[in-house]
């Protein structure tokens, strides 16, 4: 692994690293500190040293740290084989304390409790959960373009009915709920299965044919407008995809088996590695949420899979 001594003008230093996949650890003289993997070496790493002075655990770990090791790979499989081979050797001081994943949130949408929708840590009710998602700003957008395009709600306080049903962006399913209308909230439990649950829900398409629309019109600001709803709901699309098929990912080849969405076995550096996985029981509602630790595993499988099938 190639070494950087942290040291005042670190951050010049990492500003040079490639923005590729691999692993990085801190270390104190021979002891690891931190062992990771990461999609983008230079931005995590970069990252993690301009929120040292606002976060006091990677304060710490700046502090503590001499060196920081990092190793590039092509394959984000690899890097994910590495970490996990590493991980399963040896225990880090700050590993337990600066998993990423802890911050990854859920979707929990139910058409019959107030608020209907709404972001959470952890699936701890009989709500319907979706994710985990990376991102709370992107989950956040997701909620917000949907609000917009199909007038479901997107309550944002303890008080209803609120301004959106005032200006029209929302049909106030809050007074539904007031009065007991079973029928107007069932209207919105298909429209939030719609919105969240099926990715061949059409919307995206009609937003696409909305912008060709403006596009032929020569209205280009409006085509701007659009083009980052398109760009959301794409990603949405592929993401919840992913959730629907990755607890049953099943593959295997000369560098690893695949079962049940997690890596079973691996080949690194010539030896064999087989890894062991708590059984995970997943209640109805959860059928397109995963546990938080292992999406990130899943998702470099899921794209291996697709990649190499």
């Amino acid at each position: 692994m190639k070494k950087i001594k942290i040291q005042s003008g670190l951050d010049k230093v990492l500003e040079g690293l490639p923005d590729s996949w691999g692993v990085f650890a801190f270390y104190r003289q021979d002891e690891c500190l931190y062992y990771c993997k990461s999609g983008n070496l230079r931005f995590r790493l970069l990252g993690m040293y301009q929120r040292k002075d606002s976060d006091s655990l990677l304060s710490e770990l700046f502090l503590e740290a001499d060196t920081i090791s990092y190793r590039v790979y092509a394959e984000p499989l690899m890097a994910l084989i590495d970490e996990k081979v590493f991980l399963s050797k040896h225990s880090s001081l700050f590993q337990q304390r600066l998993w990423v994943w802890k911050a990854y949130p859920y979707l929990a949408f139910n058409a019959y409790q107030y608020p209907f929708i709404k972001v959470c840590d952890q699936p701890n009710d009989d709500w319907q959960y979706i994710g985990p998602f990376r991102s709370r700003f992107f989950l956040a957008d997701v909620i917000d373009t949907y609000a917009k395009l199909l007038k479901i709600p997107n309550c944002d306080g303890a008080s209803y009915p609120c301004d959106r049903r005032q200006n029209g962006t929302c049909n106030a399913y809050c007074l539904a709920l007031e009065e007991g209308n079973g029928n107007d909230l069932d209207k919105l439990d298909c429209l939030l299965k719609e919105a969240f649950v099926h990715p061949n829900n059409g919307i995206l398409e009609l937003v696409q044919k909305e912008k060709q629309r403006y596009f032929d019109e020569l209205a280009f600001d409006k085509v701007d407008l659009l083009n980052d709803e398109t760009e959301l709901l794409a990603k949405y699309r592929d993401w919840l995809s992913f959730l629907y098929v990755a607890k049953d990912l099943e593959y295997e080849d000369e560098l690893c088996q695949i079962k049940d969405g997690l890596l079973h076995s691996a080949v690194f550096r010539g030896k064999s590695y087989r890894f062991t996985h708590n059984k995970t029981e997943y209640r109805t509602n959860e059928a397109l949420a995963l546990n938080k630790e292992q999406v990130d595993e899943c998702r470099i499988l899921y794209s291996y899979i697709k990649k190499h099938r």
